[in-house]
């Protein structure tokens, strides 16, 4: 590595990556969209074959179709429809993240997409929605063209409702989608395992995104037909008010049960809503190919104004996820496949003569490990103390008016790290005792909107002077002691009233915590361990043969007790996981398969490691339990 020039002034992180978010990253996004107004013609060119569908007449069926690709108002229609495609395929670039999202409690879960920004992108997609039914329609022809029509009995121009149903119809699918993108966290996105062709990917993309469209526009035209028979009449009213046009009274309208049972009309609105989903749904299907796809970054820069774009600066990027998780996925492509740059993480840095490359490389990586670990042991410690019997607050009174129980109770409940005593039980207790913990915490029973006053017997007297025995000391001693009970009163008052709101079971319902949580947030970044795993086991199983300077030999340690120190983390969480199950029945995948995939890489990593060394690795100062997992990894019994 080359050190960067000292006479330079400190720049901030977000300068340091804008070579990627305004470079790379762009150039990714634009060309998923570059590939969605590729396939918009052809798209609405099987659109109008399906809408317009005539068996009866199959030669005018066919040949009015293909004559629209000669005509004007569809390339007009193309480009405004493609327009307003864009700024959809924008909108997902900018809320997509490979950073997960976990609710603690239905309340977080419901209130989530009421955020300002999730807001605007709902009313956005609302907008575009019924923008693109506007122009899908328009390219059809027939009575969808305008707004309004000749009436056939006179010559008067009325609303044409036909129209106004498929407008509203695009503004309820793009709400739809909308709220079903953050409902269902269609945001996130994951790195596929095997890296394959771009080409590949997206012509095996294209029938699943076919599907899923056709899905949901048959899930929101069920939702549309019934809102519709209920408030159609309102926006449709209102538009002829804003118009000045009045209903056909010769049509049947379209809010009423003969209107909606109307096959041809529907058909239109699956097909156009299909279309519009589809375009939506692959567009953001390319991003997400395009945006993982691998970017091979240069392990060292001979230019200190590259200096950024270096492999060893970027892997402990903190400010863009996407980067972070790039730069994991080539050193795990690195480490696997370039021998050639896996001897410049080997190699020595001139002229100091460090491994300053493979340092900076081990160092990100065991730090994503051990920050795993500890989290692991963490929950572990929390769940085992929460197994513990619980103080009787009615026996303590007024001794909690100084804060200690509720402090360290409340203190482990929240994760944070207070002093406590050593743990008295194991934590693979059965499952009845938490759920007896926490209904005596939660039950209203227990609990009192006021707490009683307690006898002299449970109070903790205050030393008092030997003479103190006029009128004066007794009256300070009842005034103390109100104000005691005062003060104690006071400290109940929001844990009584969230008590007795807990009592109503919606309410409680939406503020209980969501089983599985606080595992799910654990393994939130799991992927970046996975990598982290893998790069080091690979790496220490290549300088084996390729590490001329002997760089990797004095970080082993480490990196072995690490592995071990995190397998022994997994199982326990793994038994805890299960002691702590309710309801133990048979489930088509893992609970958590992300804790089970890096348990898997950490075994073969493990592995991988052992049969290079073989018995050199009893040389490793370790602990015993540790020393035990060894002997069973070399016998091949784990």
């Amino acid at each position: 590595m080359v050190p960067s020039d000292l006479s330079e002034p400190p720049r901030s992180e977000v300068s340091k990556v804008k070579w990627f978010t305004e470079g790379e990253c762009w150039w990714r996004t634009g060309a998923a969209i570059a590939w969605v107004m590729i396939i918009l013609p052809l798209s609405l060119l099987i659109y109008s074959i399906a809408a317009s569908i005539d068996l009866f007449h199959p030669f005018n069926w066919i040949s009015g179709c293909l004559s629209l690709v000669f005509r004007f108002p569809f390339w007009l229609s193309a480009c405004f429809y493609g327009a307003v495609s864009v700024t959809v395929l924008l909108s997902y670039a900018k809320f997509n993240s490979v950073r997960d999202v976990i609710h603690r409690t239905q309340v977080s879960a419901v209130l989530f997409p009421l955020h300002p920004a999730r807001m605007f992108h709902i009313f956005s997609f609302t907008m575009c929605g019924s923008l693109s039914a506007w122009c899908v329609l328009g390219i059809i022809g027939g009575e969808e063209d305008y707004l309004t029509r000749l009436s056939e009995t006179s010559e008067v121009f009325c609303l044409n409702e036909h129209l106004v149903f498929g407008i509203l119809f695009g503004a309820w699918l793009g709400f739809y989608s909308s709220l079903n993108y953050f409902l269902n966290k269609e945001f996130h996105f994951v790195f596929p395992r095997v890296q394959q062709k771009i080409f590949f990917l997206i012509k095996m993309s294209i029938g699943s995104c076919i599907k899923q469209s056709i899905f949901l526009c048959l899930k929101a035209c069920g939702w549309y037909y019934i809102l519709y028979y209920l408030f159609g009449n309102i926006p449709r009213d209102a538009l002829a008010n804003m118009l000045d046009v009045p209903l056909d009274s010769n049509v049947t309208p379209l809010d009423t049960v003969s209107g909606l049972l109307n096959l041809s009309q529907f058909w239109l609105l699956l097909t156009t809503g299909s279309l519009i989903l589809f375009v939506w749904t692959f567009g953001n299907k390319l991003l997400v190919i395009f945006h993982t796809q691998v970017y091979t970054f240069p392990v060292e820069y001979s230019l200190s104004h590259q200096q950024d774009q270096s492999l060893c600066v970027v892997i402990k990027n903190k400010t863009v996820p996407l980067l972070k998780y790039l730069a994991m996925f080539d050193l795990c492509h690195l480490s696997q496949f370039s021998s050639k740059r896996r001897k410049q993480i080997f190699s020595l840095s001139q002229p100091s003569g460090r491994p300053d490359n493979w340092t900076v490389i081990s160092t990100e990586c065991l730090t994503l490990i051990e920050s795993l670990t500890n989290k692991l042991s963490a929950e572990v410690s929390l769940q085992a103390h929460l197994q513990q019997p619980v103080l009787d607050l009615k026996v303590l009174g007024p001794a909690l008016t100084n804060g200690h129980v509720n402090g360290h109770v409340n203190g482990h409940v929240n994760g944070q790290t207070a002093q406590s005593p050593p743990l008295l039980s194991s934590p693979y207790q059965s499952p009845s005792n938490a759920t007896r913990r926490q209904q005596s915490l939660s039950s209203p029973e227990n609990v009192l909107l006021w707490s009683q006053k307690t006898d002299t017997s449970q109070k903790i007297a205050s030393p008092k002077p030997k003479q103190d025995t006029g009128v004066i000391s007794r009256v300070r001693n009842k005034t103390i002691d109100k104000v005691d009970d005062l003060v104690w009163r006071i400290h109940q008052i929001p844990h009584n009233i969230a008590c007795r709101l807990r009592e109503r079971p919606i309410i409680g319902f939406l503020f209980d915590e969501i089983p599985e949580t606080r595992t799910q947030s654990i393994f939130m970044d799991c992927q970046l361990h996975i990598w982290a795993v893998e790069v080091l086991s690979r790496l220490v199983a290549s300088s084996y043969t390729e590490d001329t300077f002997g760089v990797v030999q004095k970080s082993l340690p480490k990196i072995f007790v690490s592995f071990l120190n995190l397998l022994q983390a997994l199982d326990q969480h793994s038994k805890l996981t299960l002691a702590l199950t309710s309801k133990p029945e048979i489930q088509p995948r893992p609970p958590q398969l992300k804790g089970y995939q890096l348990r898997a890489t950490l075994v073969s990593s493990i592995y991988r490691i052992t049969n290079i060394f073989h018995q050199h690795l009893r040389n490793i100062p370790m602990a015993v339990e540790h020393e035990k997992k060894l002997e069973s990894f070399l016998k091949f019994r784990e």
